[in-house]
């Protein structure tokens, strides 16, 4: 999902590019919870609330 945000910036698909990096962000935050792995939650925490956060 990461690689189509990257994708929709450069095809400028304004609105699209943070739906697919929230959907990517928010699946790696998942996957790090049932993997128990705390350095996969921390980075993907912290970029979902940067991206929630920006306009």
């Amino acid at each position: 999902m990461q690689i189509l945000g990257y994708t929709a910036i450069g095809f400028d698909l304004t609105p699209w590019n943070a739906y697919l990096f929230l959907g990517g962000v928010g699946g790696w935050l998942i996957v790090g919870v049932l993997w128990n792995d705390r350095g996969l939650m921390l980075i993907h925490a912290v970029a979902l609330v940067v991206d929630l956060s920006s306009p």
